[in-house]
């Protein structure tokens, strides 16, 4: 992953450098809303900064970051995370999605969800998935689900790589 510990921001606000929040979350096409994002140098698992985001019952809308990389059919890839969280309502999940060779979504193909109340503490969170033929991007991502969800989770040192087998 590229900048995985959110620690550059060119414009030190929203959306840290190599990561998205535009779009949609598929298949239910929740809309990205980047206001409920915001790098976060006042509190961070490593370094000096974290993501923290922030989301309302909004119908249709939820907050989430994610990454885009190639991987290779018959592998397998594991992704893991520390985050804080303070959820009402829904939950904090980390998910795989499939991407064709347009880069067009395919499927989900595994996820993971965290606990609603970490009482501040940071937690870790992995999941590890395969890889069909079919498969030529991955996003990982990061994403309160789902537009009924209402909380904060602040994330920091994100990272995926192939399995060694």
């Amino acid at each position: 992953m590229r900048n995985s510990s959110f620690e550059k921001s060119t414009f030190a606000y929203r959306v840290p450098d190599e990561w998205s929040a535009e779009g949609a979350y598929l298949p239910e096409d929740y809309k990205f809303d980047e206001n409920g994002l915001l790098v976060d140098t006042t509190t961070a698992y490593s370094g000096k900064a974290s993501v923290r985001m922030t989301k309302k019952p909004s119908p249709g809308r939820t907050v989430g970051l994610r990454q885009r990389f190639d991987v290779q059919p018959g592998k397998r890839y594991r992704m893991n995370i520390r985050y804080r969280a303070d959820i009402k309502q829904g939950g904090f999940y980390i998910v795989f999605s499939a991407l064709d060779k347009d880069g067009k979504f395919l499927r989900h193909y595994s996820a993971n969800r965290g606990v609603k109340n970490t009482d501040g503490k940071w937690q870790f969170l992995e999941v590890a998935t395969g890889i069909k033929d079919d498969t030529v991007f991955m996003w990982v991502e990061a994403i309160l689900y789902d537009d009924s969800a209402e909380g904060v989770v602040w994330i920091d040192d994100f990272t995926c790589a192939m399995i060694d087998e």
